[in-house]
């Protein structure tokens, strides 16, 4: 569709793009990350959890490891507290998704996007047993250094 400016015609597919892309919307100027890029130690920081979560201890800080435990793209991830295990993956649109307490019944999932060095998005809450509505909240991975291995 074109729309005419008295001396001039825009297209106005193209400047909704601009305009989208300006704003954040949908673009990306660039490849998703690595799994080599993402392992590593990042320390864990999360917003209110609306409802709140209760009865669920969170790790203060997480380590992912490109050591591959379930399928092709499942890799392990080593938590401040116990159980000191969980899993994560790299989607194909470059989103970081971690689980914190695998095997299920009930934990925490984070889907994280990069930002920076960091990783940035939103925790929600998983059981079995379906809590309504689900405890969610977001969260902030700041890298930090790794110490001594689990």
């Amino acid at each position: 569709m074109r729309v005419s400016l008295g001396s001039g015609t825009m297209n106005c597919r193209r400047y909704a793009l601009v305009v989208a892309c300006a704003a954040g919307v949908g673009c990306r100027s660039h490849s998703p990350p690595s799994v080599a890029q993402l392992t590593g130690c990042y320390q864990l920081q999360f917003g209110s959890w609306e409802p709140p979560l209760k009865n669920y201890q969170l790790p203060i800080t997480l380590e992912l490891r490109d050591t591959v435990i379930l399928a092709p793209q499942m890799r392990q991830v080593i938590l401040s507290r116990e159980p000191t295990r969980g899993a994560w993956q790299l989607d194909s649109n470059g989103v970081v998704e971690i689980w914190l307490d695998p095997p299920w019944p009930a934990g925490v999932k984070l889907l994280l996007r990069p930002h920076g060095k960091d990783l940035t998005g939103r925790a929600e809450y998983f059981a079995d047993q379906p809590v309504l509505p689900a405890p969610a909240a977001s969260v902030t991975a700041q890298r930090a250094e790794c110490h001594a291995a689990a």
